[in-house]
């Protein structure tokens, strides 16, 4: 399972370990509207299907309670009972990265 905080980041991020290991799940954090169809079309050329799409404002997770994201990102974990998770880095300088690393340990 892949969590991360942009439609983007799994592709530029670790999109080759992604196609690898086809049929993953994956979880998008923040919805990125007018990015949103090209992330669905390039996980799909990855081998990706199953894609979860969050409900918090890019950039500003930082204004979120890290139990609200830690929750979100549970939830996520439990419907696909994942062996691996694939995160953020905990140094990243975005903080929604930040914040995603914590919640996923978290969870």
């Amino acid at each position: 399972m892949t969590i991360l905080a942009h439609p983007d980041d799994e592709t530029l991020g670790c999109g080759g370990t992604l196609h690898r290991f086809s049929n993953q799940n994956i979880c998008c954090l923040i919805p990125v509207r007018r990015i949103e169809e090209q992330c669905k079309s390039a996980l799909k050329k990855l081998g990706v299907d199953n894609i979860i799409f969050g409900d918090f404002e890019d950039n500003k997770m930082d204004k979120t309670c890290l139990a609200d994201i830690s929750k979100w990102v549970e939830l996520s974990m439990d419907k696909f009972n994942p062996d691996v998770v694939i995160t953020h880095h905990y140094n990243c300088t975005n903080q929604d990265h930040r914040l995603l690393h914590q919640a996923a340990v978290i969870a």
